[in-house]
């Protein structure tokens, strides 16, 4: 029975043969016994995996493994006789050991796209979130990114990408690289060219959180001892006041006074009168103001207490343009409605002359008269007014 390639590498492995028989190679025309030589010594002999490839396949080993003759036919490349038993396994580049000569600044451009679009899949969020200079090593790269990009994992991803990204946006930046310059760069940046947010969509979403997913944690820290708005105001001077975000730190609403003192700055700023205040003042209108937390902390989350107590007494909380919740009932209803009516002096015919419903709806009485009588003058001052309704209705009837 004929002797196998294996056997005859065994015995040479085992000192029991000196070499491979003349000739054996020369006949190898389709390569298929070298490929066996080197599969045998990679899964019996060596028992590897592929990451055992990666980092120890190369000349010397090839060498010590009494298969240098089947090197020296792929031209003394250890890649080539890898390839050629296990066909694109593996890359050139994933050995610890390349061919000489291999790496190129345009080859390792190449590369890093490979891994990134193939090897990897990286959406755009992964490969901002892990790449940098420990990245590249474990891939392989690093070697390149010293040579040619001078030691700068965002020089080669840029040459890569050319304008695509900027150096910010990695989560992993060099040491050194943020200086106050650079953050407001960064921060205009991402307001303006990279999510164009309208002055109204900056308040909603600028926080802390939002400065964190931006990777501006760094620059915020060490020039703005963490103060997400001395940050934007020193970006943006004046244009925005801290009230104005929707987050705005825990400890700026610390007491009643500061808070009543933003709200008659806004109603002065706005230069609001009296009939402007009854018109657009509202829950709404605290909320687009950026005054609801101390509304709620102080005031009991109620837009008339807050007024009231900045200006005691001028206005009637039915006189809103949205009144407190709950705030009519009956009893409320008809004390208001009687007081309104006698403080004018107005005499019930009077009343029914001009007209109840237009008199109710200038006065900002008409929540009341539609809840409990259905905008019906009769019901309401037979109800409010029984005695006088009575001499009116019989001085009508004759």
């Amino acid at each position: 029975m004929a002797i196998t390639i294996e056997e005859i590498y065994q015995e040479i492995l085992d000192g029991r043969r000196k070499s491979f028989p003349p000739g054996t190679w020369s006949r190898d025309v389709d390569g298929q016994l070298k490929q066996r030589v080197t599969k045998y010594l990679i899964e019996e002999i060596l028992k590897w995996n592929d990451e055992d490839i990666k980092e120890k396949w190369n000349q010397h080993l090839i060498q010590k493994f009494k298969l240098t003759s089947v090197m020296q036919i792929y031209r003394s490349s250890p890649y080539e006789m890898l390839n050629a038993a296990y066909p694109n396994r593996l890359e050139a580049w994933e050995l610890k050991h390349t061919p000489r000569r291999f790496w190129t600044k345009e080859k390792s451009l190449e590369i890093l796209k490979k891994i990134i679009e193939e090897k990897e899949r990286l959406t755009e969020f992964q490969l901002l979130e892990n790449y940098d200079l420990n990245w590249l090593i474990k891939n392989k790269l690093g070697w390149s990114c010293s040579k040619y990009f001078n030691d700068s994992p965002y020089q080669m991803l840029n040459a890569a990408y050319p304008n695509r990204f900027k150096e910010w946006e990695l989560k992993n930046v060099p040491k050194n690289f943020w200086t106050k310059e650079k953050s407001f760069m960064a921060l205009r940046w991402w307001i303006e060219e990279k999510e164009k947010l309208t002055p109204t969509c900056l308040l909603n979403v600028y926080s802390r959180e939002w400065l964190r997913e931006r990777n501006l944690s760094t620059p915020l820290l060490k020039y703005w001892d963490s103060n997400i708005y001395q940050m934007l105001n020193e970006t943006y001077p004046n244009r925005i006041r801290e009230w104005e975000l929707k987050r705005v730190p825990k400890e700026f609403w610390n007491n009643k006074e500061k808070g009543k003192k933003i709200f008659k700055q806004i109603i002065e700023e706005k230069s609001m009168s009296h009939e402007d205040i009854k018109k657009h003042y509202s829950l709404k209108w605290i909320v687009n103001n950026g005054l609801r937390t101390p509304l709620m902390r102080f005031w009991s989350d109620s837009p008339y207490k807050l007024l009231n107590e900045a200006y005691p007494n001028q206005f009637k909380e039915w006189e809103l343009k949205v009144a407190p919740n709950k705030f009519w009932e009956k009893g409320k209803a008809i004390k208001i409605i009687k007081d309104e009516i006698d403080k004018t002096e107005v005499s019930i015919s009077q009343l029914l002359k001009m007209g109840v419903r237009k008199w109710m709806k200038q006065n900002k009485l008409t929540t009341p008269f539609n809840k409990y009588w259905k905008c019906s003058p009769s019901k309401m001052l037979k109800e409010i007014y029984p005695k006088e309704f009575e001499v009116e209705s019989r001085k009508n009837r004759y």
